[in-house]
């Protein structure tokens, strides 16, 4: 039976494609920023730069680190979904998983990493409004 739902009694993640999707985008997720991370940190140190690259390479890494936070919070859904999802009884653990510490935690990250990246693509937003309008 296809589920047209993200969550059912059977499963945390109701079908095959979010239980695929969540680990595919969470991987991609981790090493992606990694690699931002550490590339733009080898940016910074190689070379001098100005400061209005100084101040993109840090805004680019607080969203890096951001959005690596955001994968961290789908590795913790996608192991709740494999830990409580077996046997297809999630219903019936489902009270466990919500009352988990780690559920909390998951929840926490989501929110933190989601607000600050909304607050970071505008502030991105802004800085590059500014540059081209404003250029010299």
């Amino acid at each position: 039976m296809i589920s047209d739902t993200l969550s059912s009694c059977q499963h945390l993640l109701a079908h095959i494609s979010l239980q695929f999707f969540i680990w595919l985008v969470g991987i991609l997720a981790f090493l992606g920023n990694i690699f931002v991370i550490v590339r733009n940190l080898r940016i910074i140190r190689a070379k001098k730069k100005n400061k209005a690259d100084k101040v993109n390479l840090f805004l680019i890494n607080n969203l890096a680190i951001s959005d690596f936070i955001m994968s961290i919070y789908l590795f913790i859904i996608g192991f709740a979904n494999l830990v409580y999802s077996n046997q297809g009884l999630y219903g019936i653990r489902s009270e466990k998983w919500l009352r988990h510490p780690l559920c909390a935690v998951s929840c926490t990250l989501m929110t933190t990493s989601s607000i600050v990246s909304v607050f970071l693509m505008v502030v991105i937003s802004i800085d590059r409004f500014i540059t081209i309008v404003y250029a010299l």
